[in-house]
């Protein structure tokens, strides 16, 4: 008997492409191997996502063979669902028995079978199972009567691309394999494809600007990111341009009522000192100032006068998350891609011949607290195709609060997934950025890693 299993894909009511192709692919791998049992371990549908949860349902009704769907804690916020899936709860054949824990009987009695629980989250195999399949952890384990799949979320699954994977039952015994989704890995990437993806990322210099070019000079780094504080960096700075022929982007100040000049004159400076490319943070100014037409219209204005003292170079404005003590709707404006990109296309309607499009940081995507449930990191990508100049590379952790700009150590890690980036970036999307990894307190370890990945 060969099980397919489904986990983790936290399909929106309106979803990306990507999760749509994910799904897609998802199912007919199922039919292609002509699976005889379909497994949804949970976590499929959004939170509370209910034309996703019932779009789920019906996905599996079309199947060509039967489905057992059980709950995970996102269908637990879906009004509903679990009467809707009561008739996909158990499955029996001649060896095999399989329930969802939404089913499974207190005290099964004993079948001779080889019983299955379809679980959501990693449990001890009650009495009378003999195996627990689920998924949640959005990565593999293996232990004892436990197997959990890593699923199928390209935001989110850990150490390895999506997947399908699969259960075949024989006399007692499980042997596991899996179906990786196309698209989502650099193994089938052209040596050319890699080092021109390594050729776009460049570094971030936030703390010490001599030692971090420096270092940038003997990995001959092509371009490097320069925070405007750093008062100390035009030497190096020169040195690091006559030594790799790079690129120099500089890190504007926020751009504000309070001091509406000062980011003019860094762009002066920076284009003295041979900078070509320049990151402005979206307004530092509050969702409820923007929300007025002439307040919006002023920023407008501040930022196509800042972008003009360089109009040969290309401007970014970047995507920012919510603080500590903001709330929802008392907030900085600027945390969600339409807000991004209103401000974005006021300014270039001020400047049409000027280069200006999005700085997509995505760490601060994904640790954007209310908003990120909504715009996942997919989702990101999507709404600011053919509008992304740079990008912003760094891992987040959760480890003591929240923090941005930790090292990224592998395609496939949490809090971020780098597997949707790999899929967008293959199919053309900021294909032209340039691409800085930014990590306070060293961007080597990151850097390196992509080295080896990308160059071998």
């Amino acid at each position: 008997m060969k099980i397919a299993v489904l986990a983790d894909l936290h399909f929106p009511d309106d979803p990306p492409l990507m999760h749509e192709d994910v799904l897609q692919q998802s199912l007919q791998i199922c039919r292609d191997t002509r699976a005889d049992l379909v497994i949804l371990a949970g976590d499929m549908a959004k939170a509370g996502a209910i034309r996703a949860g019932d779009r789920m349902i019906r996905e599996m009704k079309n199947l060509p063979c039967p489905a057992i769907i059980t709950r995970g804690n996102t269908e637990e916020e879906i009004p509903g669902f679990e009467e809707k899936i009561s008739f996909a709860g158990v499955y029996q054949s001649k060896d095999v028995e399989v329930f969802s824990l939404e089913t499974l009987p207190d005290a099964p009695p004993p079948s001779g079978k080889f019983r299955i629980l379809a679980a959501h989250r990693p449990m001890e195999a009650p009495a009378g199972v003999d195996l627990v399949i689920c998924g949640h952890k959005h990565r593999d384990i293996r232990e004892n009567k436990l197997e959990a799949v890593r699923g199928l979320d390209p935001d989110k699954v850990l150490g390895g691309p999506p997947a399908v994977a699969f259960f075949e039952i024989q006399n007692n015994r499980v042997c596991r394999t899996e179906a990786v989704l196309p698209g989502f890995s650099i193994d089938d990437w052209s040596r050319e494809e890699k080092e021109t993806l390594f050729r776009q990322i460049g570094v971030a210099v936030k703390v010490n600007a001599a030692e971090e070019l420096r270092r940038a000079e003997e990995l001959n780094v092509p371009k490097v990111e320069i925070l405007h504080k750093l008062s100390d960096a035009k030497s190096p700075a020169e040195h690091y341009l006559q030594t790799t022929k790079g690129e120099i982007s500089i890190h504007l100040p926020d751009i504000s009522f309070e001091n509406p000049d000062k980011a003019a004159e860094i762009v002066r400076w920076g284009t003295d000192l041979g900078a070509t490319r320049f990151t402005a943070h979206v307004p530092k100014a509050s969702l409820r100032e923007m929300l007025d037409e002439k307040n919006f219209n002023r920023m407008a204005d501040l930022y196509a006068k800042t972008f003009a003292a360089a109009p040969q170079a290309v401007f970014g404005i970047e995507n920012m998350h919510m603080r500590d003590g903001e709330t929802e709707f008392e907030r900085r404006f600027g945390y969600t891609p339409p807000e991004q990109l209103q401000m974005i296309r006021a300014v270039r309607a001020r400047l049409p011949e000027q280069k200006i499009g999005a700085v997509l940081d995505i760490g601060h995507a994904r640790n954007n607290d209310v908003f990120y449930p909504r715009y996942s990191l997919s989702q990101w990508y999507e709404m600011l195709k053919g509008e992304i100049v740079t990008m912003h590379l760094h891992q987040v952790s959760d480890a003591d609060g929240v923090k941005n700009h930790t090292p990224i150590t592998g395609w496939y890690q949490r809090l971020i997934s780098l597997a949707s980036f790999i899929k967008e970036r293959r199919s053309g999307n900021f294909a032209e950025a340039a691409l800085f990894v930014e990590c306070r307190g060293g961007w080597e370890s990151t850097y390196q890693m992509f080295r080896k990945e990308l160059q071998g």
